[in-house]
């Protein structure tokens, strides 16, 4: 984007407070990821997104979630990265790391190599 696009964007989508209408998580990831947010709005901006993660559940969606952390850590606000990366209740990444899956069709009573061998 040229400057002049991204003035128009921080004009039209940030309020002077660093707030984004809606107060979409994502959006508190994305915009500082493509450098939409002015450089002395960057702390409120991050504030904002901590809060909605106070708020609410994790819910940045797949375009907002690769660059979570790195948001949260570059933006003074690395404890909360931290605390999500080793969250263990749904949503997490931990979620699936404690959710034992049984393979499919075993009855979760056999390993997959022994239902095999045993037809």
């Amino acid at each position: 984007m040229q400057d002049g696009e991204i003035d128009a964007f921080i004009a039209k989508y940030m309020a002077a407070d660093g707030k984004l209408p809606g107060d979409a998580q994502a959006g508190y990831v994305l915009d500082p990821s493509f450098d939409l947010v002015p450089a002395d709005l960057v702390d409120d901006a991050a504030s904002h997104l901590v809060a909605n993660l106070e708020r609410r559940d994790l819910a940045t969606g797949f375009l907002g979630t690769p660059d979570l952390l790195a948001v949260l850590s570059e933006n003074g606000h690395a404890n909360v990265a931290y605390r999500l990366l080793n969250q263990r209740s749904y949503p997490s990444w931990g979620t699936r790391s404690t959710r034992a899956r049984r393979p499919s069709g075993s009855g979760g009573t056999r390993s997959c190599r022994t239902a095999r061998s045993a037809t």
